[in-house]
């Protein structure tokens, strides 16, 4: 089985940065899944959209939504982002392709569809690489424990050379 390794650490150290660099190292066109950037209106943030490895887009959560499914201040757009992500990590033509998973976290919970399918996903041969929540969450802890799962805290001393290892540990070129 080929690996599945998770990136964690605390929020605003790096994941979603580093999964963007292994994707511009490789280029999209290697990959499958899905990564997060978040809406910022006049410097603070007010939500979190979803960009496919094919070029789709949606909102995530939004400050702005109308949704009744809310975390914090945000209201969770969960069609959308099921539509996008599952549809971006399942059913899948080629299995030497990385899956790039952005993120495991609190938002995503809120989706069982998107936490049995994410069961699912690591059993299949491709190699993934992902970000998942640093804090304590029982269905997170549970996933991270999974025999499957390997984890990698990122820092701000090995931030900038985790993407280029990471590529390196799968050989992608």
């Amino acid at each position: 089985m080929k690996k599945k390794i998770f990136i964690t650490a605390k929020p605003r150290t790096g994941k979603s940065t580093a999964i963007k660099k292994v994707v511009d190292l490789i280029g999209k066109e290697n990959c499958y899944g899905f990564y997060t950037e978040e809406i910022r209106i006049d410097g603070k943030r007010e939500g979190f959209k979803i960009i496919t490895m094919d070029g789709r887009e949606g909102i995530l959560a939004s400050t702005r939504s109308e949704s009744k499914v809310r975390l914090s201040r945000y209201g969770l757009e969960l069609d959308t982002f099921e539509e996008l992500c599952i549809s971006s990590i399942t059913n899948l033509p080629n299995t030497d392709k990385l899956i790039i998973i952005d993120e495991v976290g609190p938002i995503q919970m809120f989706s069982e569809s998107f936490k049995k399918t994410l069961i699912e996903v690591i059993k299949e041969p491709n190699p993934i690489i992902g970000t998942i929540f640093f804090k304590d969450h029982p269905w997170i802890d549970e996933f991270k424990n999974r025999a499957e799962v390997s984890l990698i805290e990122i820092t701000f001393d090995n931030r900038d050379e985790i993407p280029k290892k990471l590529i390196e540990g799968f050989e992608i070129s």
